[in-house]
C-alpha cells in the first residue's frame, strides 16, 4: 500500500509537532511539509500534489476558507482537512463549501484522528461527532444564514474598518488605490448581508471574524 503524503499547515509549532509524530508513528502517512503560513503551505502543496492538507481553521490574519479555495487550485487531488480548536459555524460551514472534506477538533485521541484521516482519504466527509447537534447547519447551503467567505483582501479591508480606518487610509495601508479598497468594501457588505459600515462590523463580531 502505498503511503498518503500529507501536507501540515498550522502556525502553532506545538500542534505541528503533534501531528506530525502521531502520523510518523503511523505505517501509511508522509508528512511532506510542516508551513506555518498559509502562502507556505499552499506553496507545500503545489509542489508536493499531498494525498491530504491538515489546516487550521485560522493562520494568523488569514482565514481557512479562502485557503481552502486557494488549495483547491494548487493540488486538485489533495482532501483538505480542518484541524481545529474552535467550534465556529460559519468558518467551518465555509470550508465545506470550500471544498473542504473533512473538520476535525484538535483534542481528538490519536487514534480517532488517524481513523478518521483514513476515512478521508478513502473518500469519506468526515465531521467531529462532537460539533453535532448542528450538522444540518453545516451542510445546508440552502440557509439564509449562509455567508460567503471573504477573501483574504476583503479580510484585510474589514479589520481595517473595525480600527476605524476610511476609504483612503485604509488605501494607503494596502498601497491600493481608493477605488479599489471601495469595491472590496462593497464585496465585505454584500458577503456579510449588511447595508452599512456598522452593521457588517456588528455581524463580524458576531460571526467572530473580529
Amino acid at each position: 500500500m502505498i503511503n498518503s503524503r500529507v501536507v501540515l499547515i498550522d502556525d502553532h509549532p506545538i500542534v505541528l509537532h503533534g501531528v506530525r509524530h502521531l502520523l510518523a508513528d503511523a505505517s501509511d502517512f508522509d508528512v511532506l511539509a510542516e508551513c506555518t503560513t498559509a502562502d507556505d503551505g499552499v506553496a507545500a502543496a503545489r509542489r508536493g500534489q499531498p494525498d491530504l492538507v491538515l489546516l487550521d481553521l485560522r493562520i494568523a490574519d488569514v482565514l481557512a476558507p479562502d485557503v481552502c479555495t486557494r488549495l483547491r487550485s494548487a493540488a486538485p487531488g489533495a482532501r483538505v482537512v480542518i484541524l481545529t480548536a474552535f467550534d465556529d459555524e460559519v468558518l467551518l460551514q465555509a470550508c465545506l463549501k470550500g471544498g473542504a472534506a473533512g473538520v476535525l477538533l484538535k483534542d481528538a485521541h490519536g487514534l480517532d484522528l488517524l481513523e478518521a484521516l483514513r476515512r478521508i482519504r478513502a473518500g469519506e466527509t468526515v465531521i467531529d461527532k462532537r460539533l453535532n447537534p448542528r450538522p444540518r447547519a453545516l451542510h445546508d447551503t440552502d440557509n439564509d444564514d449562509v455567508f460567503e467567505p471573504l477573501t483574504q483582501r476583503e479580510y484585510e479591508v474589514l479589520r481595517l474598518m473595525a480600527r476605524g480606518l476610511i476609504g483612503k487610509e485604509i488605501a494607503g495601508e494596502l498601497s491600493l488605490a481608493p477605488n479599489t479598497v471601495r469595491s472590496y468594501a462593497q464585496s465585505v457588505l454584500s458577503k456579510l448581508h449588511a447595508t452599512n459600515r456598522v452593521q457588517a462590523l456588528a455581524i463580524a463580531k458576531r460571526l467572530r471574524l473580529l
